[in-house]
């Protein structure tokens, strides 16, 4: 099974390109993570690396700390989750979706 399939039955990605805008403007934005975390939560990401990515950021923000490339595979590796995300690259392939996180929560809504 590819990193990018989840489980049987899942309703089909309205769009992998908007679930990769909301992760890199998470990524590469301080405060976006918070915005987004009172919009959505892990479940609405289709790939098993999305929601890895999400739970790895909700994790770092729970605890205070910062969110950007580094530690959130840093703590994709602390919780076991890496082999989902495979490698580093993966969260640098999703900042590539987005320039700033202005319409994160517009973003989310599609979601």
């Amino acid at each position: 099974m590819s990193k990018t399939t989840i489980v049987m039955g899942q309703v089909p990605p309205q769009d992998l390109e908007i679930e990769a805008a909301v992760l890199g403007a998470i990524l590469l934005q301080k405060d976006v993570f918070a915005v987004a975390n009172n919009l959505i939560g892990e479940d609405v990401f289709y790939t098993i690396a999305h929601k890895s990515i999400f739970k790895a950021c909700k994790s770092l923000f729970n605890k205070g700390e910062s969110i950007d490339i580094l530690t959130v595979w840093q703590e994709l590796k602390s919780m076991g989750l890496n082999k989902d995300v495979e490698s580093p690259a993966i969260l640098t392939n999703v900042t590539k979706h987005v320039v700033s996180g202005e319409n994160v929560e517009f973003h989310c809504r599609i979601l």
